[in-house]
């Protein structure tokens, strides 16, 4: 986000990095932080294999899932402009209903909407996968945070 002639001392970045055109952005870093600024990124990630598998197979054209073009991924020592950051893990467990379930599918961008035709279909397959995976109606959700941050070199 263009920050006008502002600089920032620490640029955060959530969940949305590989969205991003590397050139681009990293210029955009340079152009806002100050020097000695710092960058944090952070994700979230499920860690429940069998879970992020079957959430995964969901994921195909034939629930109307819309194909990922993520722009080409630039190792995160290209942001940082050095290898010297850290790495942070912090497990977490949350408890989703069906609609918490369902509603955290859906918020991806490439995820079909209610209108579109085979959302009936994807809507019957993840609560397949709800049914499989959760007792008693809540579903037991292990995952990891994971913040790398570090000073940003130019």
């Amino acid at each position: 986000i263009p920050l006008g002639d502002q600089s920032v001392d620490l640029i955060t970045v959530a969940q949305s990095l590989h969205w991003f055109e590397p050139e681009p952005t990293r210029k955009e870093f340079l152009r806002i932080h100050k020097p000695g600024g710092w960058l944090a990124l952070l994700c979230n990630y499920g860690v429940d294999q069998p879970l992020q598998s079957a959430i995964q197979g969901l994921c195909v054209e034939e629930n109307g899932v819309g194909k990922v073009d993520l722009p080409e991924q630039k190792p995160l020592s290209y942001f940082f402009g050095q290898d010297d950051f850290q790495r942070l893990t912090f497990g977490f467990t949350e408890h989703q209903d069906w609609e918490m379930f369902f509603g955290s599918m859906l918020s991806a961008s490439f995820m079909p909407d209610e209108g579109h035709p085979l959302f009936t279909k994807l809507e019957c397959a993840a609560r397949n996968v709800f049914e499989a995976f959760s007792e008693n109606g809540t579903l037991r959700v292990q995952a990891e945070t994971e913040v790398v941050i570090g000073q940003i070199l130019g």
